[in-house]
């Protein structure tokens, strides 16, 4: 049996987190994620090499490839991050929305990994819905708008230190790749269940975590530069970087901005421009009304990209036991007045 790695680090779940800088739980640089780094490294230089023996590469442009590609792949590239990260570790790990099968669960947490380790995700996030907008939730704006968007992550609310680490795309990556398997584990508690799952108590542990972390900086970059040369690096860099500003949105926006459509005891916010970035999880109030729902597009004329594609997969029998509130329980969180008859008129058929 896998024992899942949980770092060593105190219980915060009923106390306001240390916002002193301190690392709680970080204990340096360990041997197998710093063989990994290197090993990538060496690989990464090897490839560089091997693609200045290729005729017809140039070093500005690779292979001069079209930008239209360059497009295509950056965009699939962002999208399997942010939907992994939306889908399997928010929708499915943490609120248990439906089953997916491993097939498409593992190799979409794997792209996803840059968010964190499994483990720790969950914990948090669980953490975070006992406790929302109150002073022991680590990633709410009443700490401060920085600190809920990206300083909970690195224990501190200093604007600068948690912009220059929101913005810094794959510098933050092979940052995180030593720090986020150690720290934030003050919740891993809340997510036991998780953690007895063989496959992410592994990619949780440091060595494993980093190797597919900083791989996923090398592969892309690497990837890069043989189509396109140095002339993607900053799109590249720039499509990195919307990875957690996208992300960690849901913390900050969407507990600032946006309307309240459902009753509920925090500052969740559902905003529709969000959620078009974020394939659905711009109905932040919605979810946290109704956390254990697949579908977060409740009203009517909302498009939810991470719900419909767990229908096609279930069309698949690659999904199942798909959660989705009925219209009576959506009515009993309603706030809008304008949509309380659209689902009164559906009571009838779902009581029948």
């Amino acid at each position: 049996m896998t024992t899942a790695y949980i770092a060593s680090a105190p219980s915060h779940s009923d106390s306001e987190p240390s916002w002193d800088g301190r690392p709680s739980g970080f204990q340096g640089i360990k041997p197998g994620p710093l063989l990994v780094f290197i090993g990538w490294a060496v690989g990464l230089a090897l490839w560089v090499r091997f693609l200045s023996t290729v005729p017809g590469h140039t070093p500005q442009e690779g292979l001069g490839v079209s930008g239209f590609w360059m497009f295509v792949y950056l965009f699939v590239m962002g999208h399997l991050v942010l939907m992994g990260v939306g889908m399997i570790y928010h929708r499915i790990l943490t609120h248990r929305a439906c089953w997916l099968s491993p097939l498409v669960l593992y190799p979409m947490l794997i792209a996803s990994l840059p968010a964190g380790t499994p483990i720790q995700w969950v914990g948090n996030h669980r953490h975070h819905h006992g406790k929302t907008d109150k002073a022991p939730d680590w990633h709410s704006p009443i700490h401060g708008f920085w600190a809920a968007h990206a300083g909970w992550y690195i224990y501190t609310r200093n604007p600068f230190i948690c912009a220059l680490y929101s913005f810094s795309g794959p510098l933050r990556m092979l940052f995180d790749a030593f720090w986020r398997p150690q720290t934030n584990q003050e919740y891993v508690r809340q997510a036991r269940d998780v953690a007895a799952v063989p496959f992410y108590a592994f990619v949780s542990r440091p060595t494993p975590f980093a190797f597919f972390v900083i791989g996923h900086v090398a592969l892309s970059w690497g990837f890069a530069y043989w189509l396109w040369g140095t002339s993607a690096f900053i799109a590249l860099f720039v499509t990195q970087v919307i990875y957690y500003i996208v992300g960690d949105g849901v913390n900050s926006f969407l507990h600032v901005w946006g309307h309240q459509p459902f009753r509920t005891n925090d500052d969740s916010r559902n905003m529709p421009v969000a959620a078009f970035f974020m394939f659905g999880e711009g109905y932040h109030n919605a979810h946290h009304a109704l956390p254990r729902s697949m579908r977060t597009g409740l009203l009517p004329g909302q498009v939810d990209v991470i719900y419909s594609f767990a229908r096609l997969l279930e069309r698949l029998s690659l999904c199942r036991d798909i959660v989705v509130p009925t219209p009576k329980e959506i009515l009993g969180r309603l706030n809008d007045e304008r949509y309380r008859k659209h689902f009164e008129q559906q009571l009838p058929a779902a009581s029948v």
